[in-house]
């Protein structure tokens, strides 16, 4: 991080019990760092350490180990390989109208349908 508060893109954080709301439910998007939405290959093959989240450029916080989603349809998920902060992430992360591309390496790269960011 760059500073108290100041998010910028790349900075990650694994999943923490206390995002929760005065119900007790995990809050958006957090709520997609616990089961029943993690992918199956988080289970198979992460699933010794607490779900990966990734803030994007465009400004939002994305879980990797997540299942991907269109609406309310939950479907696959993303390959997530390497160790945190060192992550390739695929296929593409698309948040559709804020950010589309990869993660490589622990690089967050540029969006891939033109998009640029001033500060994240």
């Amino acid at each position: 991080m760059s500073g108290p508060g100041k998010l910028q893109a790349g900075d990650m954080w694994f999943h923490d019990e206390r995002w929760r709301d005065e119900s007790g439910y995990y809050v958006w998007p957090f709520m997609f760092s616990k089961a029943p939405r993690l992918s199956d290959f988080y289970k198979q093959n992460n699933a010794g350490r607490e779900p990966l989240l990734v803030w994007l450029p465009g400004g939002t916080v994305f879980c990797v180990d997540a299942m991907c989603w269109e609406g309310a349809r939950l479907y696959g998920g993303w390959q997530v390989t390497g160790e945190p902060p060192l992550i390739t992430v695929s296929p593409s992360i698309n948040i559709k109208g804020l950010y589309h591309g990869w993660i490589q390496n622990g690089v967050i790269l540029d969006d891939c349908e033109g998009r640029t960011y001033a500060d994240n």
